[in-house]
């Protein structure tokens, strides 16, 4: 549902945009914090 929503957003601005979307396991640098799902 998010997914969707966003492509519409995306393409309400740019009919041409090209989107590309993958999974992240690791993220690396920055202020990136592992945090609690419970």
């Amino acid at each position: 549902l998010e997914l969707t929503k966003l492509k519409d957003i995306i393409y309400e601005v740019d009919e041409n945009a090209f989107i590309t979307i993958n999974d992240v396991h690791d993220v690396f640098g920055g202020q990136f914090g592992k945090k609690s799902i419970h």
